[in-house]
């Protein structure tokens, strides 16, 4: 399907390279990208993003098709969100997403019995993660409460299966044997 894909839009009457210039979000992710690096560790605060987009954003905003006077977001969530909050927490927030996610697609690449549940949230939360370079699905509702119930799903699966809990309850146990 991929390759198809790949192949009728460089068999396009115009070339990839053109239609991805044409594409807005190019000079969004350019916009957001200065701002990151004005702010670069606490960013410039979740309300101040579209302020900012109006003074960072590039020239080249205003010749693309789809202009807008004010923009609320890039179209990129990992941009958004260091734009917003900087980079210290997109590091912690990737953490939290990616974590259980990569743990779970170990899980399945070692043949290891997942249920079935699990193997459905791996796929729909690594589709969200992916689209949400693209668009605003992990911003907006209802794709945003979606994403973060899968990969509240893959955190339970994670957590089951870690010897977190185990240390938990023997230290617990330990403790009433001293008393």
């Amino acid at each position: 399907i991929i390759l198809a894909m790949i192949a009728i839009l460089y068999s396009s009457k115009y070339p990839l390279e053109e239609k991805i210039m044409e594409d807005g979000r190019i000079t969004l992710y350019e916009g957001a990208i200065n701002i990151i690096r004005q702010s670069p560790l606490f960013g410039v605060g979740q309300g101040n993003f579209e302020n900012e987009f109006m003074v960072n954003r590039p020239p080249e905003y205003f010749l693309t098709p789809h202009v807008a006077s004010r923009s609320n977001h890039p179209h990129n969530h990992f941009l958004f969100f260091a734009a917003c909050n900087g980079l210290l927490a997109l590091f912690c927030w990737l953490t939290l997403l990616l974590f259980p996610l990569i743990q779970c697609l170990r899980k399945l690449l070692r043949n290891e019995d997942v249920p079935q549940i699990i193997k459905l949230c791996v796929l729909c939360t690594g589709y969200l993660l992916l689209h949400g370079m693209l668009d605003l699905v992990i911003y907006m509702w209802p794709t945003n409460l979606f994403f973060l119930i899968t990969t509240g799903l893959l955190w339970q699966e994670y957590l089951q299966d870690s010897h977190l809990e185990k240390i938990y309850f023997e230290e617990q146990i330990g403790w009433r044997k001293m008393v």
